[in-house]
């Protein structure tokens, strides 16, 4: 094995790269790049490009990041402001329900306060029954789930028809609510019939301060009585339909006069029918 060779001195490899580079450099680049990172000089101009546009990258990378991680902040406060806003249009709803139930007993305390100044043009000695007689006089007609229905009703007022010839208690089964709809009027009409039950002439009416789309129509053909801030329509209409259930107590009809409700007596037998059955007897 031959010896190795001894090493250059500093003087002999000085001559060698003042002889013998230049020459390798124009003939080789990739020799001179290699110098050029051996000197820390920094990287070919195609180098740093590329250095720039990882760079770049890098930090656009670090952007995309940072806003993804916004974008996931900014959804879960948008999910947590959507369940606040249920939670408050909840809030809301029972609000709402609070400040109708309260609207509604206050009208029924003003209606029944001024029932006689209401009715009274239409009832002599006007009077709101009391919820616990009115169960009493209905007690013995209705059965249990009718009863429990029938004393839902917001308000009865007692009264005799003016101009009646005869003294027959009249009653008003009224619903009451500040806006009046479909379900308030079936509610009129339903607890009034169960009220004739107990053979007693009933009117149906409806008392708030307007009416639903539609129900003033609905309410004349049905014969129901509207009281809009004390203002009373269809009354002499709904006395056609206020006669109990045939055979319960006697009731008078009375013709739709706003001025005078007139009797209709019943028809009697004559004379000579009477003896013609009679004498087949």
């Amino acid at each position: 094995m031959a010896d190795p060779a001894p090493p250059m001195s500093a003087a002999a490899l000085r001559q060698l790269l003042r002889t013998e580079l230049p020459a390798l450099l124009r003939e080789d680049p990739s020799v001179r790049d290699e110098l050029l990172g051996l000197l820390e000089i920094g990287p070919p101009p195609a180098t740093r490009q590329h250095q720039t546009l990882w760079d770049a990258l890098e930090e656009l990378t670090k952007r995309v990041d940072k806003l993804a991680e916004a974008q996931a902040r900014t959804e879960k406060r948008i999910e947590e402001l959507a369940q606040a806003q249920t939670r408050t249009e909840r809030r809301l709803a029972r609000l709402v329900d609070r400040v109708a139930d309260i609207d509604g007993r206050v009208l029924e305390a003003d209606y029944a306060r001024k029932a006689p100044a209401i009715f009274g043009p239409f009832l002599a000695h006007t009077r709101v029954l009391d919820p616990g007689a009115l169960a009493d006089a209905l007690a013995r007609h209705l059965d249990k789930d009718e009863l429990a229905d029938a004393l839902q009703v917001d308000l009865v007022v007692s009264g005799t028809p003016r101009g009646a010839t005869e003294s027959q208690e009249l009653w008003v089964a009224v619903e009451i609510s500040s806006v009046l709809d479909a379900t308030d009027l079936e509610r009129a009409v339903r607890r009034a019939a169960l009220l004739r039950k107990a053979g007693q002439p009933v009117v149906a009416a409806l008392a708030g301060r307007r009416l639903d789309a539609d129900i003033e129509a609905r309410a004349q053909a049905a014969r129901v009585v509207t009281a809009l801030d004390g203002r009373v329509q269809g009354w002499p209409e709904a006395l056609a339909t206020a006669a109990p259930a045939r055979g319960a107590v006697r009731w008078y009809a009375f013709t739709p006069s706003p001025s005078r409700l007139v009797r209709r007596p019943r028809a009697r037998a004559r004379p000579e029918a009477r003896a013609a059955a009679y004498s087949s007897t």
